[in-house]
């Protein structure tokens, strides 16, 4: 009787753990299906065009908006180094004495994702040494030098290589881009935003951030 008892508690647990599992997988499907739907939606209703401008520079036009944004990390020289090392309002003046401005954030973000929303500034699925990454060297690499690392409107090391400073707008808090090349998966997501406060800058090493310029057309 004993022995039964065990066996049907066990019974029990079994079933009880594949309901569970059972109704994660299904939350999970409607939870993805209402992304998809999203998705589609906002394509459907999304109106970008991009194309190459004089400079280095991607002029964008997405739902009205235009921008300019450089092909490659500041200084905007393919097969140079980009300067590291940049705290955000280094990174700003820098933009500023080449006669531009850091970009937005939601300019970054559009940039990087393009007209397809891509998860990252070369496509949708990560590759792990598609960019300067931490499956990498780790450590900078010069602009356009991993030759797939690019957006489909070739702009290049929008995932990994360095931190790229941005506007930070109205949020009060300082805000990057793009990952680095110590950083992974997560951080090189189009959407990511890495956000730092004042009070934190002091004793902090920038030597994996720097930055990319845009301006009006």
């Amino acid at each position: 009787m004993k022995k039964y008892c065990f066996v049907s508690m066990g019974v029990f647990r079994v079933k009880k753990i594949i309901l569970i599992c059972a109704v994660v997988l299904v939350l999970f499907l409607i939870a993805f299906s209402g992304k998809m739907k999203d998705e589609k939606k906002i394509l459907a209703e999304r109106k970008y065009h991009a194309a190459p401008a004089a400079g280095e520079m991607v002029k964008i036009a997405v739902n009205g908006r235009e921008f300019l944004i450089d092909v490659y990390e500041y200084p905007n020289k393919k097969g140079e180094i980009p300067k590291g090392g940049m705290t955000y309002d280094a990174a700003r003046r820098a933009c500023e004495s080449a006669g531009k401005r850091l970009c937005t954030n939601s300019e970054w973000t559009e940039a990087c994702q393009g007209a397809r929303l891509a998860e990252y500034g070369f496509g949708k699925v990560f590759i792990k040494k598609k960019c300067n990454n931490l499956h990498s060297d780790r450590r900078v690499a010069s602009s356009g030098g991993f030759s797939g690392c690019a957006t489909k409107d070739g702009v290049y090391d929008m995932s990994g290589n360095l931190w790229e400073w941005v506007s930070p707008g109205k949020t009060g808090a300082l805000q990057a881009k793009g990952g680095s090349f110590r950083d992974g998966e997560l951080s090189e997501r189009c959407v990511f935003t890495f956000k730092l406060f004042r009070v934190q800058e002091k004793g902090m090493s920038f030597d994996n951030f720097g930055a990319r310029c845009c301006k009006e057309p």
